[in-house]
Parts: structure tokens; C-alpha cells; sequence
């Protein structure tokens, strides 16, 4: 039963193979399946896939840490820059602010009450300066009367005591100018003392400035803005959740800029990323619009490689408009890139290319063949100069090639082996010769 199986399908299998050759633009002549050399256009095509996204996206986050008090913004919501998201919880931040600003005020009075002890001592200072002048004055005069009592001493006309108590009173002068100066040099460092207690107050009010702007930074920072126009595509949290913002800001909305104009983020194969330029054409589909065809442009050719599974491909970013808004971020795009394309030229199906006789010592000859009939239904070897293919047909070109020149594709000369038994004897129900096929599978490649 297993035999007459196996010969039944063989059967059925060159039934259809010669229903297919003859359906299309193959013909069978003789033992040979052939095809025809077209005049058409090809295109050099790569495919790959990619995800739709917004040209320009922007995470809206918050920098200091509270309850969410209000929501203004939701889903798809349109906003504009500068346009109030969210509110957090501000009581924390206010009393902050608050106790910046008594600080400052603290500061501010310390720096009041410095200057004033300041010009109280700038005027002991100028006090100490009148009595080290009075001091000098009476010195001076002692001095002189102690030198006119030394001349009429020596005259003998003072007495003793005379002399001494003009010693003294020049001695006391000393001491009075003495003691005038060293309150002048003290109320002279009590001033500079004075305009040190000035300066640390205003560092200190320097502070209590910077302290109450900080305050009031996180004060504003309660209020999420938005940073640009655009529509809000996710929204993460609600009213009543709390947010911490101590490690990393917590992203609280995304906003795409403008959906009107959208990206493909595409993963292109290491092995064709170099038939990528940005000359390419692009046309992809999406799944929810499986008829809908859209076109793009390259607009970026990225050096990162990513590597994935030892899968190594590139980003190419493509520009979409969308003016129907049809497109969506997230979407799944099946690209398709013209690379290169060629009109009104010959091209060969890459069977033919690939098709080469038994009896064919061609491997020698450099550049690409094809096989034609001749005159005795014999195959003829022509050689020929590929160019681009689109996975099915190449573009040749030769001596001798024109349109609709028949060319070998398969042999239908061989024996269906798998009509065989194991022990190599026909099945029983198969006919002795029964045709079989080569050349449609083989591993020569021409026109790549």
C-alpha cells in the first residue's frame, strides 16, 4: 500500500508541475521546462520591520517629591507650553518658604543692629582721636614749661620744688598721651571688629536669600508644566498617589510634539544595511489598516549596532507625515525599501540562472550563464552580465539576449527518485521512466 502511495503522489507531482509550467509563461519542450526573457522593470528591494513613534517626545517629570493634589491633563489631552499638568501637595514647601523668610528677616536685622553698633564706634574712635589731640597739647606744654624751669634753675633763680613739679606735670602730659592713644588704638579695633560683625551678617543674609529661593523653587516645583505643545499620550499617575522623587525624577505625563509628523525606528540587517542609502524609497504597512499603503523617507542611518541572540542589525530612521492621524505611536510598520530600481530592461527568472546541464563543463567560465535550445532542442550555453534582482527575476544583458528568447529553467529528463523503493526498484503502478526534475533547485547563484 505504502508503494502505490508513494507512486500515486509522484504522479501528481509532475501531473502538477507541467500544469504549472504550461499555465504560466513556462512551456515544457521536450525534457526541459523552460521560461521567457521579459522586458520589465525590477526593483532591489530590502525588507524589515520597525515601530512608529513621535518625532519628538518628552517625559514630564517632577524634581521634588509630594502627594498629587490635582490632575488638569488626561489622555490625549491637547496642551499647550507652559500649561499647568498637575499640582502637588504644596503645604510642606510653603511653611519651607515661610521659615526662608524669617531667616532673612533674622539676617537682615543682625546686619541693622552691626552698622548701628558700628557708628556708635566710629564715634568713640573720633572721641579717642580729641582726647589723644588734648593729651598731645598738654604734653607739649609741659614740656616747654619744664624746659624753662631747667634754664632758671641753672641761673639760680627757681627753686628746687619749682623744677620738680614741672618734672611731674611733663611726666603726667606723657602718661595722659599714652593712655589717649591706647584708647584710640582700642576703639580702632572695636570698629574693625564692627564691620567684621557687618560682613557676617550680610553672608548671612546671602544665605537666608538663597535658602528662601530654594524654598521657593520647590514651592513652583509642586506645579508641572508642560515644556512644549503637544499631546499627552500617557499620564501615570492620579490624584492621592505619592510620588518620591529622591533617586531619579518619577515621569508623570508623555508628550508627543506633533503627531502630524511621525517616525519609523527600523531594524535593518547587518547584511543589507549596506544597499541602505538615503536615496532609498519606503513604503510600509501597519496592521491596523492592512490595505492602507505609506510612504516615507530616510532621514537617518544610524553607526550603533544592536545586537540581539548574535543578531546584529542598525537602526535606520524613516519620516512619515500623517496628516490623518491615522498612525499611532507603538504601531508595528512592515517596510519595504527600494534600493535601487531598473526600467524597460531584459531580466531572466533566477531559475534560469541557477539551471545547469549534466553534461555542462561551465564551471570554469567566469561571469553568468544561461541555457537556450538550439536547433536540435539541444541545450546551448550563452553568457551573460547580471545586474539587479528582485528575489525572483534578474536583469541580464548579452550578445544575442531579446525579448521573449525561451530559456532553460528545469530537466524533466531524470527519473522520480522518490518513486523508488528503498531498494532502488521502481515502484509497482509507477511507469518504468517516469520523468523527474533538475535545475530548479540548484545552489549556483547568478544575478545576486
Amino acid at each position: 500500500m505504502r508503494k502505490y502511495i508513494i507512486g500515486f503522489i509522484g504522479v501528481a507531482l509532475i501531473a502538477g508541475l507541467s500544469f504549472w509550467a504550461l499555465a504560466g509563461d513556462r512551456s515544457v519542450k521536450g525534457n526541459f521546462l523552460t521560461g521567457k526573457i521579459e522586458r520589465a522593470s525590477i526593483s532591489n528591494r530590502v525588507s524589515a520591520t520597525g515601530t512608529l513613534e513621535a518625532v519628538s517626545t518628552v517625559q514630564v517629570g517632577s524634581q521634588t517629591s509630594g502627594q498629587i493634589s490635582a490632575l488638569y491633563a488626561d489622555y490625549n489631552a491637547i496642551v499647550k507650553k507652559g500649561q499647568l499638568l498637575a499640582t502637588l501637595d504644596s503645604r510642606p514647601t510653603e511653611s519651607q518658604v515661610e521659615t526662608a523668610r524669617a531667616h532673612l528677616a533674622g539676617a537682615e536685622a543682625q546686619l541693622q543692629s552691626a552698622q548701628a553698633d558700628l557708628a556708635n564706634q566710629q564715634a568713640d574712635v573720633a572721641q579717642a582721636q580729641a582726647n589723644l589731640r588734648l593729651a598731645e597739647v598738654s604734653e607739649e606744654n609741659a614740656k616747654i614749661m619744664y624746659d624753662r624751669s631747667k634754664e632758671l634753675d641753672g641761673r639760680g633763680l627757681l627753686s628746687k620744688n619749682d623744677l620738680d613739679t614741672a618734672k611731674t606735670t611733663l611726666d603726667s602730659g606723657q602718661a595722659k598721651v599714652e593712655q589717649a592713644t591706647a584708647a584710640l588704638q582700642q576703639s580702632q579695633a572695636t570698629v574693625r571688629s564692627r564691620e567684621a560683625a557687618i560682613n557676617s551678617a550680610k553672608a548671612n543674609i546671602a544665605a537666608a536669600k538663597a535658602d528662601l529661593g530654594k524654598a521657593q523653587i520647590d514651592l513652583d516645583l509642586t506645579k508641572i508644566h508642560s515644556p512644549i505643545d503637544g499631546v499627552v499620550i500617557s499620564r501615570n499617575v492620579d490624584v492621592g498617589q505619592t510620588v518620591a522623587a529622591s533617586l531619579q525624577a518619577p515621569v508623570l505625563f508623555t508628550i508627543a510634539n506633533d503627531l502630524t509628523q511621525m517616525q519609523v525606528k527600523a531594524s535593518v540587517d547587518e547584511a543589507d544595511i549596506g544597499k541602505i542609502s538615503k536615496d532609498g524609497s519606503v513604503r510600509f504597512t501597519v496592521d491596523a489598516y492592512p490595505n492602507d499603503t505609506f510612504h516615507g523617507t530616510i532621514s537617518e542611518i544610524r553607526l550603533e549596532p544592536q545586537t540581539v541572540q548574535n543578531v546584529v542589525t542598525y537602526n535606520v530612521i524613516i519620516g512619515v507625515a500623517n496628516p490623518d492621524m491615522k498612525l499611532r505611536p507603538g504601531m508595528t510598520a512592515n517596510l519595504t525599501v527600494t534600493v535601487d530600481k531598473r526600467d524597460n530592461v531584459l531580466v531572466a527568472p533566477n531559475a534560469a540562472l541557477r539551471f545547469t546541464p549534466q553534461s555542462s563543463t561551465s564551471d570554469h567560465i567566469h561571469g553568468s550563464t544561461i541555457w537556450i535550445l538550439d536547433s536540435a532542442g539541444q541545450p546551448k550555453m550563452v553568457i551573460v552580465h547580471t545586474g539587479i534582482t528582485d528575489g525572483s527575476r534578474t536583469e541580464v544583458s548579452g550578445d544575442g539576449l531579446s525579448e521573449g528568447m525561451p530559456v532553460i529553467i528545469g530537466d524533466l529528463s531524470k527519473k522520480d527518485t522518490a518513486a523508488a523503493t528503498n531498494s532502488g526498484r521502481p515502484s509497482a503502478g509507477m511507469p518504468v521512466g517516469m520523468p523527474g526534475l533538475s535545475g530548479l533547485g540548484g545552489t549556483r547563484g547568478g544575478g545576486r
